[in-house]
């Protein structure tokens, strides 16, 4: 019964570590000029078929083959693909799109056009959900905490100094 509590408390306390972020499907097109990447947004807009484009332009070797397709749904704020990594910047662009193309997003001088084909909201998962974990991750910081002390207490009744000064050098 205490554990419930105690786990509970913990949850509300850190209900943002139990929150599903909004996830994306996602397609992509990568080019390395930007007069292309706008050329190749108007068509996609206008009426040609992202997936036959994304074949024929893209040079991103890991989706132009699957028409930019990115196999996985993607997390908001997490890892899209190869050259994009997380960037906050593609990610403005997809999170402000509900559906269809964005638009040109530049990483790392590259430029890419991203298709969002569908998208799901995020949501707090409820503690019945998570209750196993909530109670793990409450069990894991106790511990680490415990050994903290552990150290801290050592290092005083031995006296130790530490020269922070010298470790960074």
């Amino acid at each position: 019964r205490q554990m419930c509590i105690r786990d509970r408390l913990y949850y509300n306390a850190y209900k943002d570590r139990y929150a599903e972020k909004p996830k994306f499907k996602l397609s992509m097109i990568q080019v390395d000029s930007r007069k292309k990447a706008e050329s190749i947004l108007e068509r996609v807009k206008s009426a040609d078929s992202f997936a036959d484009t994304a074949r024929k332009e893209s040079i991103h070797e890991d989706t132009k083959s699957s028409g930019g397709e990115i196999k996985n749904w993607v997390a908001l704020g997490g890892y899209i693909a190869n050259g994009v990594g997380n960037s906050p910047q593609a990610w403005e662009a997809i999170s402000k799109t509900s559906q269809g193309a964005t638009g040109v997003v530049e990483v790392n001088q590259q430029f890419y056009i991203f298709w969002v084909h569908d998208k799901t909201p995020g949501r707090q998962r409820e503690f019945s959900e998570v209750k196993e974990q909530v109670a793990a991750d409450y069990q894991r910081e106790r511990q680490e905490q415990a050994a903290q002390d552990l150290l801290n207490r050592t290092l005083e009744e031995q006296e130790v100094e530490i020269y922070t000064d010298k470790l960074l050098k």
